[in-house]
């Protein structure tokens, strides 16, 4: 069962799949009530993905990557790879803003200076994939449509776009939403995608995998910044 998410700054709560999400915390929901989950440390989640009942993924600042599948009774650190530098002098921390699975194995994390990483084993390790979006941008959302396809969102009106398993990554032309930040995306089908973020009243949508994408209007949410939007799969 998937409903609504609502999304304040600095915390977020979602209800998807009984499971409750906020900032530093995983909460499950049962007949009993919700309960905190074993996740510790002092690290802001910033998204979460449950591909059903058992399997889930949990991403936030300062690299952390994180996988249940039991349910969140237990949570296991995956590995980015990009810990070091290439002299292996100092350690580069990345923020992780967005996470989506496709199955239990395959899956994309996006996050700060534009990177992309890829699972093939259900998030214990990850790989860089590489895409064309400035070093700058912030990438702010992943979703994955199967069929090796997924969608991701950033800064500066910039959305990618890949249909084989991210071996390459088409930036779309969304020059009607430039200089935007894209906060979130939900894309029910390859074909249709919808996008928000600081764009007043208006949301970027394509009907067409991305070919084009077009402005719709939202009443009474001029001047909003809108950081979440869901459509049922």
């Amino acid at each position: 069962v998937a409903r609504w998410m609502t999304i304040w700054e600095g915390k977020i709560s979602v209800i998807l799949s009984a499971f409750l999400f906020c900032a530093r915390n995983v909460q499950r929901v049962d007949g009993w009530g919700w309960h905190q989950l074993g996740v510790g440390g002092n690290t802001d989640i910033l998204d979460l993905h449950m591909h059903n009942a058992s399997h889930g993924w949990a991403v936030g600042s300062y690299d952390m990557l994180l996988q249940t599948s039991n349910g969140g009774s237990t949570w296991v650190f995956g590995k980015s790879g990009l810990g070091t530098t290439s002299g292996g002098i100092g350690i580069i921390i990345y923020d992780w803003y967005g996470v989506s699975y496709e199955n239990e194995t395959h899956g994309w994390v996006v996050g700060s200076n534009a990177q992309v990483l890829f699972s093939t084993d259900g998030g214990f390790q990850y790989n860089l994939q590489v895409n064309l979006v400035p070093s700058d941008v912030v990438l702010r959302d992943v979703e994955a449509v199967g069929n090796g396809a997924a969608y991701a969102c950033g800064d500066r009106g910039f959305v990618i776009h890949t249909a084989d398993y991210g071996v390459t990554w088409v930036t779309m032309d969304t020059s009607v939403a430039s200089g935007r930040t894209l906060q979130a995306l939900s894309c029910p089908a390859a074909e249709y995608c919808w996008v928000v973020g600081d764009m007043s009243s208006s949301i970027l949508h394509t009907s067409d995998t991305g070919s084009t994408w077009v402005l719709q209007t939202a009443t009474d949410l001029d001047w909003q910044i809108s950081y979440g939007v869901f459509f049922v799969h």
